[in-house]
């Protein structure tokens, strides 16, 4: 017989770790069982299949619709006498079972799918359609602990391969059901409640996204009809291809579209899942700081990203021989870029069509199944609005200066946009109030870097467009008009970088400005950015581009890159150290007061903290200290510095942490990093010139585990030239830019920890200490318990004495916070987001940066 519910639900209590049915196993004597298992082995005892939190489950059934005696589960109302169970009656094992009702799942089934069922056979039901359902959207595991972005807990997919035995489709059967409600694709953050589900409330977005049909309607993604030895391979792998899609998410970084707690402030987070799916969403910040359970809207999930109007999306490339915007088509592309993509076929693909995907009848190329969006790495969404007309409230002896007031007004309607890079070759924009994306720019160095894998089956990851975006106003003396440029780069998907025209953020309205790869750049001096770039003024009228050159270039060796924003002219700065090396993430400075920025700091990898002056004349280029560790060992530096004036002296220091997350082997690397702030006076210290400190306690305090930093006073900095504290923890590093918050400088840590399969990028540490001494605060600045209030309850209690914490940590790696009003807003590598009040601004809030007054 084909007993196909029952079987179904072995599987399930496979993956419940329920143990086996004896009743259900062959027994001396008992020959009809014998032979019901074809010779195969009958494995009665298992080892836990679930094994990691952040697995996925699937069940991959293949059979015909003939079924019978399938309806010895839990909750079956068929009486064990009427001979449809072949054991002779329910086990104790299943009566027992009270996990899940699979007469009330498929009544739920039916009428979901409006009463359209159909099941054949010699007293067959559709209870696996009831069973499937449970498990897809209910936890089948709530003895796991889950992930914080595991909301519904563990859950199984279902995937059905029905071998048509007579040839014919049979409606709404049981595997077509089966398949549809045990494969519902929920997209992340969606209310859905399975319970209190009705007719109508499941979007067909949610389990079928080929266009296929089957039988006249909608093919199920997880079926697959089979009529030949050829078509069961084809199912087969097509099934496998969405079954290896599948995968949950990790966030990269947040942004908001205001430091104000404001009724309408909200946050934007960026998503990755491991197999390259991205996503954005946007979450509403309510009054007290915290964010909306689900958010206002989830990017993948609009209509400008479905997948029936791949066609219609507003997707532009570079045409070199005009320096326009020109239609990402095949038709479109050079000669070259012709060779590289392959065929208009890969060319639409990248563009958004699945009909072609694996999963689909006759396809070639790699399924997604987490919509069309590409994983989100490395590149922070950036929101852009309307300008700040206080930005020059009074001529500054700069051309312009005195008509962006003008410009400001002119611009005070303009649609808020998110932009970000993502590894599918795009720069997107999406509308900040909606979610749809009114704009995507494929850089002609994706195309050149292998964009067609991404349609390949066999596809490895590659980054593409995954560097971080700098958008400023800038004025052009040629037109005498104040735009809005957006600079992009490549990232980790370089070398290149290039410019776009925002002033109008629409399809008609982007312009492109420039587009450059290493060629463009010449001299092989462009490797692969990471950091900000830095748009400023370097002397009167002249906006430029400022980035370091980045690791892996032909030229190997630290280099500035300068491109004039508007002509896309460029010049380079050699900063020297070849061998192995290139120039990280840079900051821009107005070192007199004069509105040009002047000088740039950046490290190396190598260790070197350099400073380029005379940025508008004959740059010079000096080493201001060079970073080791205890073994006197360089610490590379690849986040951008950070530089602020202390208040009290006047003097200026530049804070930095060292350490490298970049490639393959960097996660193991256990060298002593550390956290520097160090005088820029003219002299080179090296450690002996610095006072150390250090993390004086690590305990767990209101949930968290928190660090308490040594204190310090300004007195015991006379006669050094700084301050630096060796990270404690084995392979912690610092990997994002230093900030202020007040007059408290926050550091981010990151601890990669290779042993946990569900958090690979480890933990980290986000610590708030006095910039001018390195040590701990003298007021309290993290809001612990969450009480609102900061007081003792705040405090780490060592051997009965209350210490200010300086540090928290996290489960899963923080990214660089960001902070409405004083609320701290961190997004983690798990996809998860945390809220924590600070009372930063009332820590010696007097003015430390140019930059703060200058954004």
């Amino acid at each position: 017989r084909d007993p196909v519910s029952e079987l179904y639900y072995a599987a399930l209590r496979y993956l419940k770790n329920q143990g086996n049915v004896s009743a259900w196993m062959p027994s001396t004597g008992d020959a009809n069982k014998t032979r019901l298992i074809d010779s195969f082995p009958m494995v009665s005892t298992w080892n836990d299949p679930v094994q990691y939190s952040c697995q996925n489950n699937f069940i991959l059934g293949i059979g015909d619709v003939n079924s019978s005696w399938d309806q010895n589960v839990p909750g079956s109302t068929t009486d064990a006498s009427s001979g449809h169970s072949p054991s002779g009656g329910k086990p104790a094992a299943v009566t027992g079972d009270t996990t899940v009702d699979a007469n009330v799942k498929r009544n739920k089934v039916q009428a979901l799918n409006s009463n359209q069922y159909s099941s054949f056979g010699d007293g067959a039901s559709n209870l696996i359609a009831g069973l499937a359902y449970h498990a897809a959207t209910e936890d089948i595991r709530p003895d796991i602990a889950n992930l914080p972005s595991q909301p519904r807990g563990q859950n199984v997919q279902t995937y059905w391969l029905d071998v048509l035995e007579f040839e014919t489709y049979v409606p709404n059967n049981q595997y077509y059901l089966a398949a549809k409600f045990g494969g519902l694709n929920i997209p992340d953050g969606t209310a859905f409640n399975p319970v209190t589900a009705t007719a109508g409330s499941i979007p067909n977005s949610w389990w079928t996204t080929s266009g296929d049909t089957v039988g006249g309607q909608p093919r199920p993604d997880n079926y697959f009809t089979v009529a030949d030895p050829q078509s069961m391979v084809t199912s087969l792998t097509r099934a496998f291809a969405r079954i290896s899609a599948q995968s949950g998410g990790s966030s990269s970084s947040l942004a908001a579209n205001s430091t104000r707690l404001d009724t309408d402030t909200r946050t934007f987070q960026a998503q990755f899942g491991s197999s390259w799916s991205g996503e954005l969403k946007s979450f509403a910040v309510a009054a007290n700081g915290s964010l909306s359970a689900s958010p206002v809207w989830t990017a993948s999930l609009t209509s400008s990203l479905a997948p029936a109007n791949w066609a219609s999306r507003i997707i532009k490339t570079h045409d070199p021989a005009n320096n326009t915007l020109v239609n990402f088509t095949y038709a479109n592309l050079t000669p070259t870029q012709q060779t590289a993509m392959g065929s208009a076929n890969v060319v639409n693909y990248i563009r958004g069509e699945q009909a072609r995907e694996e999963s689909a009848a006759g396809g070639i190329y790699r399924t997604r199944v987490k919509g069309l969006l590409g994983d989100i790495v490395n590149s922070t969404p950036v929101f852009v609005s309307k300008p700040n007309p206080s930005l020059y409230n009074a001529a500054m002896g700069f051309p312009g200066a005195s008509a962006y007031q003008a410009f400001a007004a002119a611009q005070s309607a303009r649609t808020g946009i998110i932009w970000v890079g993502a590894n599918d070759g795009m720069l997107h924009a999406f509308n900040a109030d909606t979610g749809q994306e009114v704009f995507a720019f494929v850089p002609k160095t994706a195309i050149a870097n292998g964009l067609a894998t991404y349609a390949s089956p066999t596809y490895a990851h590659k980054y593409f467009v995954d560097g971080d975006i700098a958008i400023a106003d800038v004025y052009d003396t040629g037109t005498s008009s104040w735009r809005t440029i957006l600079v992009g780069t490549m990232g980790r998907g370089g070398p290149g970088v290039f410019a776009l025209d925002v002033t109008t953020p629409t399809a008609a309205g982007i312009t492109l400005l420039w587009d450059k790869d290493d060629a463009d750049i010449g001299g092989g001096v462009l490797g692969k950015n990471i950091g900000k770039p830095v748009i400023a003024q370097t002397a009167s009228g002249v906006w430029k581009v400022l980035i370091g050159n980045g690791p892996e270039s032909t030229s190997d060796k630290a280099q500035l890159v300068a491109i004039n924003v508007i002509t896309g002219a460029v010049t380079t700065v050699d900063a020297g150290g070849a061998g192995s090396n290139g120039l990280s993430a840079v900051l821009a400075r107005d070192s007199n007061g004069d509105r040009f920025a002047d000088v740039v700091y950046a490290g190396d990898l190598k260790g070197r903290l350099l400073k380029i002056s005379n940025l508008g004349g004959s740059p010079v280029v000096s080493t201001i200290f060079s970073a080791v560790d205890p073994s006197n060992v360089a610490q590379p530096i690849t986040a951008a510095p950070l530089a602020g004036k202390d208040p009290a002296t006047s003097k200026t220091w530049v804070f930095f942490g060292t350490g490298k997350y970049l490639t393959d082997t960097d996660p193991t690397d256990t060298q002593v990093q550390s956290w520097y702030g160090i005088e820029d006076t003219g002299a080179v210290p090296t450690r002996t010139n610095l006072v150390q400190r250090s993390v004086i306690d690590q305990a767990t305090a209101s949930g968290f585990t928190v660090r308490t930093i040594s204190a310090g006073t300004t007195g015991e900095l006379a006669g050094k030239l700084g301050w630096y504290l060796d990270l404690p923890t084995t392979g912690e590093r610092m990997v994002v830019p230093n900030q202020f918050q007040g007059g408290a400088l926050l550091g981010t840590s990151r601890i990669p920890d290779s042993t946990d399969v569900c958090r690979p990028s480890g933990k980290g540490f986000i610590m708030a200490i006095n910039p001018f001494t390195g040590g701990r605060l003298e007021q309290t600045f993290f809001d612990l318990n969450g009480d609102g209030l900061f007081n003792d309850t705040d405090k780490l209690s060592v051997s009965s004495v209350l210490k200010i914490v300086s540090g928290i940590g996290f489960d899963s790696s923080p990214n660089a916070p960001i902070f409405v009003e004083n609320v701290m807003q961190v997004s983690l590598d798990d996809g998860t987001t945390r809220t924590i009040r600070t009372q930063g601004s009332s820590v010696d809030s007097r003015r430390l940066s140019w930059r703060e007054i200058r954004n």
